[in-house]
């Protein structure tokens, strides 16, 4: 009796016991912990540089996002640059940018700030769903939750395959959508929790829509929320039976219409999505003639696999892995991802009534990747550690669900010291090895380097190193590299541009215009190698060459809005001014003088033409 009444108010309402000094201690130093180790890992980031990976063309070279005016703002939420509509995305760049300029720094501090935050939210989710799916109160085991949620959030936090997403510039999408769904997950807890008042629940629920809307405004991660969250109501949450005929019943129905919202801006958003690879970035999706559908399903299955296998064994991660030039689809690899695959189907098929989290945790990780794939290929990669950062954050909620089990079987008494050991030794190695990692991404040079030396067939990353060299002057490691780069991938037309101008700039002119000429036949992106093959012939006085090359490349942007750029109005006008022919060369050089990347060298020729006009008889 005595010990009863302490858990009464004054009208004899229970209430939660009082918390232990350890209890205490566990709210404040758990996510404390996970926090400064999310931070700490990727601390060499801040060290390091923009990389020619997106990040120059992306930051460094486009001023569009500078500024929080209309036009920026207009720009960023109408922008599908690069193949991404990310208007938030946008936005937390141009406040980085008003605050600190162009600072590379800067930019990767708020990086590491976003995923210190992610690891802190990831907790708070681990404590609700774990919690949830073993049917605790929160007053229950409440020391073995804490370290439980807190253990989950550093095996996602401290990972290495998190390494791209964080100490990339550039993936500061993932790290901001990431965030807001993380938001929207804990505000759908929380309105549908058992003895949620109404009122509350229902604004907890419009909250969740809110965050949804601002995560698919970062990157367009949020499209596959409505499907978790079904999952997830059918376990732990338990709002849906497990039996699928009677989802439909009249007494179910509330729990379909609530997912409304959440459908709608999925399919907005996968459509976005679609439109955005589409037009923001010429040449990336692939057409069935060029990826066909059993190299489409085998990269599927290595995809699938790839990640699970890399959570365990994160050794060998790199910042590309190429989709191959020609894909086999039995070779040995595949091969392999088929028989791992259907092997863990039927385990997990086999595991579902004892271990339900199991089945439930690869559901979702399945349908989180699905997108990504290759059933719709967009870009060079066959796989990608980016991809990691939301699809396997189930794995680390399953590896906490499985130490709260050992603590609440009080398996500790036996043998816990052994798994406590274990557990923070693979925590220490994982952050050992992504500090190791996130050293690769100090700059260009560093990053393609380690691509090429983990082993991983890659023209591009021959490529952009190859092009790097070039630019420092060292031209016959450059020219090496780029040969390698066509080896693997005969029809790279941006290696082929590239080796143009490292002959060019070599004065081995007759094997760059071949080069050039290799280049147009396979390059996307053509106006650059029309820019290049038509200051050759500038070069070499073949101005009528020239003209007409640098006319091509003005019909070529003028056409691909996708691909504009105002340097081939500027190297027309200017050809055009040494041919004689003022009147089109003033239209051409007034055109490039609209643009930021062009003014002043078309200011510059503009003042000479006008000199030119003024010494006419």
């Amino acid at each position: 009796m005595k010990n009863s009444s302490k858990l009464k108010g004054r009208k004899g309402e229970s209430r939660r016991p009082e918390r232990t000094r350890a209890q205490q201690l566990a709210t404040f130093l758990c996510p404390a912990i996970v926090a400064l180790a999310a931070f700490t890992a990727f601390l060499p980031a801040l060290d390091a540089e923009f990389v020619a990976w997106d990040d120059l063309k992306l930051l460094v070279e486009n001023r569009e996002y500078r500024g929080l005016g209309d036009a920026h703002v207009q720009w960023m939420f109408t922008t599908t640059y690069l193949g991404h509509y990310q208007p938030l995305t946008w936005f937390s760049y141009a406040i980085d940018h008003q605050i600190f300029g162009l600072s590379a720094r800067a930019y990767h501090r708020t990086n590491l700030i976003l995923h210190a935050l992610n690891a802190v939210l990831v907790y708070l989710a681990a404590i609700r769903l774990l919690a949830i799916a073993q049917r605790l109160q929160p007053e229950q085991h409440p020391i073995g939750l804490r370290v439980a949620a807190a253990v989950a959030a550093l095996f996602f936090a401290v990972h290495p395959l998190r390494v791209e997403s964080v100490a990339w510039a550039t993936e500061r999408r993932d790290l901001l959508s990431l965030f807001f769904l993380l938001l929207t997950l804990l505000a759908y807890l929380r309105a549908f929790a058992a003895n949620r008042v109404e009122t509350r629940a229902r604004a907890w629920y419009i909250g969740s829509c809110v965050l949804l809307l601002c995560s698919v405004l970062s990157k367009a991660w949020g499209m596959s929320f409505v499907v978790v969250v079904v999952i997830l109501d059918v376990w732990p949450l338990r709002r849906l039976p497990q039996n699928l005929a009677a989802w439909w019943r009249p007494p179910h129905r509330p729990v379909w219409l609530q997912k409304l919202p959440y459908l709608a801006l999925g399919l907005a958003t996968a459509a976005m999505a679609a439109y955005a690879q589409q037009t923001g970035s010429i040449g990336t999706v692939k057409t069935l003639d060029e990826w066909s559908v059993t190299a489409r399903l085998a990269q599927a299955a290595y995809g699938l696999t790839f990640y699970v296998w890399k959570t365990i064994w994160p050794l060998r991660l790199a910042a590309l892995y190429e989709l191959p030039y020609e894909m086999d689809p039995l070779a040995p690899p595949y091969l392999s991802a088929y028989l791992a695959l259907a092997g863990s189907i039927v385990l997990l098929i086999a595991l579902r009534p004892r271990w339900p989290a199991l089945p439930i945790v690869a559901l979702i990780y399945a349908i989180i990747l699905a997108p990504v794939l290759g059933f719709t290929q967009a870009g060079p990669q066959l796989v990608a550690d980016k991809y990691s950062y939301l699809s396997c954050l189930g794995w680390s909620l399953l590896a906490g669900g499985g130490l709260l089990w050992l603590w609440r079987r009080r398996a500790f008494d036996v043998w816990g010291k052994a798994v406590a050991v274990g557990v923070l030794v693979v925590l220490i190695a994982l952050f050992v090895l992504t500090r190791r990692q996130t050293k690769t991404w100090y700059d260009t040079q560093t990053l393609w380097t380690h691509a090429i030396d983990v082993g991983y067939p890659s023209a591009a990353a021959h490529s952009r190193l190859g092009t790097l060299l070039r630019k420092e002057g060292r031209f016959d490691e450059a020219i090496a590299h780029l040969r390698a780069a066509l080896q693997l991938y005969p029809d790279y037309g941006y290696a082929w541009l590239n080796l143009g101008n490292a002959h060019f700039q070599t004065d081995n002119l007759d094997e760059a215009e071949r080069c050039y000429r290799e280049a147009l036949k396979y390059v996307y992106d053509k106006h650059a190698a029309y820019d290049n093959l038509g200051q050759l012939y500038y070069r070499q006085r073949r101005l009528d060459d020239a003209i007409a090359t640098f006319r091509a490349g003005v019909e070529y942007v003028t056409n691909y809005p996708a691909a504009f750029s105002s340097e081939p109005f500027l190297y027309l006008g200017a050809a055009l001014r040494a041919k004689g022919d003022l009147d089109e060369a003033r239209r051409m050089l007034e055109t490039a003088a609209r643009y930021a990347r062009t003014r002043d060298r078309a200011l510059a020729e503009l003042d000479a033409l006008q000199r030119a006009q003024r010494g006419r008889p």
